[in-house]
């Protein structure tokens, strides 16, 4: 075979192998808008190195001329795909461009139908052999060209300058890779014209090199080939790290991912949306998703649904699912649209933050703040309320009597309302121990903080902790919420601790504040005499009343005129044998005890004159008659003599409606204590 059979035929073997390449990687891309005119261009690029080659080894007119003229042929065609190829490899949006070149390609081509010879020779003269330096020759065609021959340099000519002119463009567009390859092209195939211009004159003695200038076009362009399935391959390489990534993020990430097709079928749940309504992502996926959400939240999905698939902008929404066991979780979504590589929409994805805790903290939080409001309101009404009750009850700036008992009291407080020490108030039931604390809190710095009265008896022992230090919320069962203890509301002001012998001993080493009462309860071990000889530093001891007699009529007259005015009444007469009653009465139960006479009395009253509701029981007791007179003279004895009266009186009855303990106006807590101290013991 000789050296031009070999050229040539391995240019076409070449140009079939880049057109089925490009086949392979226009079925892999999908695309064919570039790839088909290319293949065009690279089949007829081989067809026309086998007529030429053909035309070559001639060795008559009429087959040399035939072969040229399938030559030329092909190369029409192949400028023809060139045209398209270049217009949709550059994008070129003016139309009229590639149209206006392949209308002269169309009419080249029918004069070189027209022509017997072809467009180069309008007729043959005759076979000229040219030798080439190599020791073989081809045959060519001699004879004058076509009278319109000079359509094909026309046309020739216009691609030439509209390849120019694509290059301009694509440097302008700054597409300097895609330019530089068109600019190659372009030079490739001006050489190749003006040699066979020189073929056609004999200047040069040698093969046209069309064929070789279409095959160099095909190599270039391949190479942007080659370059696409190079990123192609990268491309696909880094879709797979992607989409593993994207899988690794919605299988960890903490928020609901949720995928649905254009159909509104659920395509994707991930493992924290699993785990939130409690089903598994084979009983979701393929459902509706109107199936998944609530019946309130399917509408709204649904609305989703229909305006992402009418290309709208997907909004964020509240929508809740209804989780497995019937409850529904609200969730804040984002939708994003699902687009394919053409642009078109697959579906969508919603990522969904749940916020069912957080409305339930919301509705919890305004809740207790309503509560709080509440309460707060209902507090200040009542600390309003018994504020006034206060001040229209009794006076606390002074204590009402001049006995030297009370005087002492008196300088006792003065002496200690200005300290913070404790104060160890002593007495009996009823002296007024409470009056005494609340004259120490007023005249001291802590005036116009809280007083706060705690009745230790009261509290069952279980609470007693709670109620006077505090508890967090769910410190036990039934602690629903915090709760400040006694001493917390009492800080910066004063705490009293009333009946503190009440309290269990495992309580007791917690206590700071004042004690009373407590000299027995030490002596009995029943009281930590640790705790009691470091809170009582400052002690007070307030007397009962049988020991200061003389405060009797201060007292009357001041508790008549008070319930008096409660009751809208007008008492301003105390008959003498009503006072002198008054005075000769033992008093077991103290103020506390006169009070409740006088309310009763005033209550009953008729007129402006008190008159007592009932006789004074024991208004003749040896306690204060008696004494000097072979009667019990010590107070333990009066007292012994005196309850055991009252009992006798009452069949025994300690507690309840008209029992001792009401009758003595005692606790029956205290009673029995009494009881116990003087061993009263019934019996019969």
């Amino acid at each position: 075979m000789t050296l031009i059979a070999t050229l040539w035929l391995l240019c076409a073997g070449i140009a079939i192998a880049l057109a089925a390449l490009e086949l392979l990687v226009a079925s892999r891309l999908r695309t064919w808008r570039v790839h088909v005119p290319f293949v065009v261009m690279a089949v007829v690029a081989a067809a026309a190195a086998v007529t030429e080659l053909a035309s070559y080894n001639a060795t008559a007119v009429p087959e040399l001329g035939a072969w040229l003229k399938a030559t030329v042929g092909f190369q029409i065609l192949w400028w023809m795909a060139c045209v398209r190829f270049f217009s949709d490899y550059a994008d070129i949006k003016r139309r009229w461009i590639p149209a206006t070149l392949i209308g002269l390609l169309v009419l080249s081509g029918v004069i070189h139908l027209v022509s017997p010879a072809g467009i180069t020779h309008g007729a043959a003269e005759g076979l000229t052999e040219v030798p080439l330096p190599w020791g073989e020759s081809i045959a060519l065609l001699a004879g004058p060209t076509h009278p319109f021959g000079f359509v094909a340099v026309l046309t020739v000519g216009a691609l030439l300058v509209g390849a120019v002119a694509l290059v301009g463009l694509l440097v302008r567009n700054r597409e300097r890779r895609k330019a530089t390859r068109v600019g190659v092209a372009v030079f490739l195939l001006v050489a190749a014209n003006v040699h066979g211009f020189f073929v056609d004159t004999l200047v040069f003695r040698s093969p046209y090199l069309v064929v070789p200038a279409f095959l160099g076009v095909l190599v270039v362009v391949a190479s942007d080939l080659v370059d696409a399935v190079v990123r192609a391959s990268h491309l696909s390489r880094e879709v797979v790290a992607n989409q593993k990534r994207w899988a690794s993020l919605v299988e960890s990430v903490d928020l609901a991912v949720l995928g649905v097709d254009t159909n509104g079928r659920v395509n994707l749940v991930n493992p924290m949306l699993e785990r939130l309504i409690g089903r598994q992502a084979d009983q979701v996926v393929g459902q509706h998703v109107s199936t998944l959400a609530s019946p309130d939240g399917a509408s709204v999905m649904d609305t989703v649904v229909g305006e992402v698939a009418r290309g709208g902008v997907p909004p964020q929404t509240e929508w809740a699912v209804r989780t497995s066991d019937g409850v529904d979780r609200t969730f804040h979504w984002s939708t994003l649209r699902l687009l394919d590589s053409g642009g078109g929409l697959q579906g969508l994805l919603a990522v969904g933050a749940d916020l069912t805790e957080e409305q339930r903290s919301r509705r919890e939080l305004s809740e207790a703040l309503a509560e709080v409001t509440k309460l707060r309101d209902q507090l200040e009404r009542e600390n309003l309320y018994l504020q006034e009750e206060l001040r229209a009850d009794q006076k606390f700036d002074e204590l009402i009597g001049e006995s030297d008992a009370l005087r002492y009291v008196a300088q006792k407080v003065s002496q200690v309302a200005e300290s913070d020490v404790p104060v160890l108030l002593e007495g009996e039931t009823g002296v007024g121990k409470e009056l005494v604390a609340r004259l120490i809190h007023d005249r001291s710095t802590r005036g116009q903080r809280a007083f706060i009265r705690v009745n230790c008896s009261a509290i069952p022992h279980g609470l007693v902790e709670s109620e006077l230090f505090g508890h967090e919320r769910g410190a036990f069962t039934g602690a629903v919420k915090r709760r400040r203890g006694r001493f917390e509301l009492a800080d910066g002001g004063t705490l009293l601790l009333d009946e503190i012998g009440e309290l269990p001993l495992e309580i007791q080493p917690k206590l700071l504040r004042a004690l009373q009462e407590l000299t027995d309860e030490v002596r009995d071990g029943r009281f930590r005499e640790d705790l009691y000889y470091r809170l009582a530093v400052f002690p007070i001891t307030i007397p009962p009343l049988r020991d200061r007699q003389e405060d009797v009529p201060q007292l009357v007259s001041h508790f008549a005129a008070t319930y008096a005015a409660r009751q809208g009444k007008r008492i301003d007469q105390i008959p003498p044998g009503v006072m002198d009653a008054l005075v000769r009465y033992a008093w077991p139960g103290n103020v506390r005890e006169l009070q409740n006479v006088i309310e009763r009395a005033v209550l009953t009253s008729q007129g402006p004159e008190l008159r007592l509701a009932e006789p004074l029981s024991g208004a003749e007791t040896p306690g204060i008659v008696a004494i000097g007179r072979n009667g019990p003279e010590t107070l333990e004895a009066v007292e012994r003599l005196h309850i055991l009266e009252v009992l006798e009186r009452t069949q025994w009855q300690v507690a309840g409606a008209g029992g001792a303990a009401e009758r003595l106006g005692l606790k029956p807590s205290t009673l029995r204590s009494r009881m116990k101290k003087l061993a009263i013991e019934r019996t019969s």
